[in-house]
């Protein structure tokens, strides 16, 4: 068990990669807190987990909301008393054009995507800087490089990608370290608001010629908040079948 007795917070562990990673992190002896903005839906990850002998508590908690933040950090400290793994994985996108895109729409999503996971991050750093240190993974995407449709997705993951290199030059003097995934097409429902044939398209110049499967990057995620990756931080670890755009 590659994770055993270590606490994890996973963002956005209702459904998806989160979900997945929520209940990969159990089976490898972590103590997961899961997250999501509904209580029934985090909770039925969290019941997953005890249902097959793992620890977890579920909290309901808006990660673009600062008391919410502070209840997710709180709460799992009372829990299980310290944080060892943050994965902030918590995201909202939507379709639309960069020429259209209202102001309200471009916050809405920072708001999630980068500023939440950013000061989430701050957060738990100071807390894992007290305590010895730790590891945190961010979930980008491959299209934080662009794309067209999704400008304000696209640029908080890029902003993911930045804020991984720049947090770990800073916290590697308290032990922390910080890295980052960026996976491809995964079969889970973000993709559906991209036209099938969008991913048709992406799928035929991928080498691995499939969409990509949640347990896949779950353990990516799971190798980097594990001690067998200790002298790896900073790193963008693609999880895309092989797919690279110009």
């Amino acid at each position: 068990m590659i994770l055993k007795d270590k606490v994890a917070i996973i963002t956005g562990s209702s459904r998806g990669i989160g979900e997945t990673t929520a209940l990969y992190f159990a089976r490898e002896g972590a103590k997961v807190v899961t997250n999501g903005r509904n209580f029934e839906t985090c909770s039925r990850t969290a019941g997953r987990i005890r249902d097959n002998g793992g620890e977890a508590h579920a909290v309901e908690a808006d990660v673009g909301s600062l008391s919410d933040r502070d209840k997710l950090v709180s709460e799992t400290i009372e829990k299980f008393g310290r944080i060892d793994v943050l994965v902030n994985n918590a995201a909202v996108t939507g379709s639309v054009r960069a020429l259209e895109i209202t102001e309200d729409e471009w916050d809405a999503v920072q708001k999630v995507n980068i500023r939440g996971a950013f000061f989430l991050t701050q957060k738990v750093a100071k807390h894992m800087a007290e305590n010895g240190g730790g590891a945190i993974v961010n979930v980008s995407s491959i299209y934080y490089t662009g794309s067209k449709g999704q400008i304000h997705y696209d640029c908080s993951k890029g902003a993911l990608v930045s804020m991984t290199r720049s947090l770990a030059e800073e916290l590697a003097m308290f032990n922390i370290r910080v890295n980052c995934v960026a996976p491809g097409y995964i079969d889970t429902d973000m993709p559906s608001i991209i036209p099938d044939k969008v991913i048709q398209k992406a799928l035929s110049v991928t080498p691995i010629r499939r969409l990509g499967r949640t347990g896949e990057v779950a353990s990516v995620i799971a190798f980097l908040a594990s001690d067998l990756a200790s002298y790896i931080t900073a790193q963008t670890v693609h999880v895309n079948g092989g797919w690279y755009r110009n």
